[in-house]
This record gives structure tokens, C-alpha cells and sequence, in this order.
């Protein structure tokens, strides 16, 4: 019985999709034998893979978003196609010294003799550095929060400055009799003002009439309608507090 051609024979029926389809598009009469069967479909899909030299195996590094689990199967697989027997303890050290910096540091302060070894080794390792690099992350970010935080208070102190509405015109110093503070006991010596501060918005109305302020180039005071009862204070023609409240003013 001639087992080659039972081969020939059943064949196709091993055979699926893009293997199939090249098998049904051979050309009548092509392949006589089981030889040329063989020989025609390892033209077709078998492609071996490239020699791996011990060069290669050195310049074989882990990348930076690779697990180190990942890499050291890629090792592996890549160590099997070498053609140069090399120990099991030499085929771990250079495992590990193409690790990332972080996990080499770690794991040359032992020995492993085995590659299973090593990569129960490096998990465990790989953990820690990740957990250390989480902790070191949230404290940059909370740093970066507060000095984010001190920035747009800065900003923030920086606009209202230009937001004020109206400023003080130039020129000699402007007295107003109504403007001193009636006479009695200061309850708070620290703090004193030479006006009196009950009359602050009629103060500012008064130096906005006589010219001593002036209001600046497309602003203008909103109508009672439009206040409608909320704080504004006409010196930063911003709504939130009063005029009378204004430190700046």
C-alpha cells in the first residue's frame, strides 16, 4: 500500500481557509506526487524563522510599557532559536541585564541559577517598583496642586486688578469736608481711616462727580433694574460684594 498517496488523497481535507483556498486554486495536473505536494506548500507558507545569534540576544532589551513577564517570554523564545547551547545561569544574568534600570538594580543583588526562577523573582519586583512609582506620582501631583493652586490665586489677584472700573485721577490732593469721620471713641485702634467708612459709596459718587475719579473707557455702572438688590462694587465693577466692603478702595 502506497501511504503517499493516501496522503496526497486526504490532504485537503486537513486543510482551511487561506490553505484551502490556495489548495483549490493549483493548476490541474501540478502536483503528481506527495513530494510535490510537500514541496509546493512550504514554498507557499513555510517561512523559518531567522537564526538568533548571541549579539542578538544582547541587544535584546525590555521596552519601557512592556511587563517584565512579557519580556522574559520574549527572551525566552528568542534563546530557543540560537544555535549556541548557552548555560542556564549565563542565559538568566543576560536576562537580567537587559531589564529596565529599576528591576536590574533589584534583582543583580542575588543570584538565580534557573529562568523560572527569575521570573517569579521579577514579578515580585516589577510590583514594587510600580507601587513606589504610584506613591512618588500622587506626591508630585499634590505638589503640582498646591503650586497650581498659588498660581491661579495669583492670576486670579492679577485680573482684579484689571477689572477695576473706575480709577482715581491725577493731580493735587482733593479734600471734602463730609468726608471726616464724625468724632468718638475708636472701638478698634488698629484699624483707622481718615473718612468716615458709613459713607463710602456716597464718597465715591462724589469724587466720580467732581472729576477726582473716572470711570474707565467702555464701562459703565448698571441701572438699579439691573443690580435688582445684588452687591456690586463700583470700584471693580464686579458683582459679589459691595463698595462699601472693597478693601482695595
Amino acid at each position: 500500500m502506497n501511504n503517499d498517496w493516501y496522503k496526497l488523497q486526504l490532504f485537503s481535507m486537513s486543510l482551511t481557509g487561506p490553505a484551502f483556498s490556495w489548495y483549490t486554486s493549483l493548476p490541474p495536473n501540478s502536483i503528481r506526487t506527495w513530494a510535490d505536494m510537500e514541496r509546493a506548500f512550504h514554498e507557499r507558507f513555510y517561512s523559518p524563522l531567522p537564526e538568533v545569534t548571541i549579539s542578538d540576544l544582547t541587544n535584546l532589551r525590555q521596552r519601557g510599557d512592556e511587563f517584565v513577564k512579557q519580556f522574559l517570554e520574549r527572551f525566552r523564545r528568542s534563546e530557543t532559536r540560537c544555535q549556541v547551547r548557552i548555560p542556564e545561569y549565563q542565559v538568566v544574568n543576560m536576562a537580567i541585564e537587559n531589564m529596565t534600570h529599576q528591576l536590574r538594580d533589584k534583582l543583580t543583588l542575588q543570584e538565580y541559577h534557573e529562568f523560572r526562577q527569575l521570573t517569579s523573582k521579577a514579578v515580585k519586583a516589577e510590583q514594587l517598583v510600580r507601587e513606589a512609582q504610584e506613591v512618588h506620582n500622587q506626591k508630585f501631583q499634590g505638589a503640582n496642586h498646591c503650586v497650581f493652586a498659588q498660581k491661579e490665586a495669583a492670576n486670579e489677584d492679577k485680573e482684579q486688578e484689571k477689572t477695576f472700573l473706575a480709577e482715581i485721577t491725577q493731580g493735587k490732593p482733593y479734600t471734602w469736608p463730609s468726608l471726616k469721620p464724625p468724632r468718638r471713641k475708636d472701638t478698634n485702634p488698629k484699624i483707622s481711616y481718615p473718612f468716615d467708612i458709613t459713607k463710602t459709596e456716597q464718597i465715591f459718587e462724589h469724587l466720580l462727580k467732581d472729576n477726582q475719579l473716572h470711570l474707565k473707557k467702555g464701562h459703565k455702572m448698571p441701572t438699579e433694574e439691573e443690580l435688582n438688590g445684588k452687591s456690586f462694587c463700583k470700584w471693580h465693577g464686579l458683582y459679589g460684594h459691595q463698595i462699601g466692603n472693597c478693601i482695595a478702595f
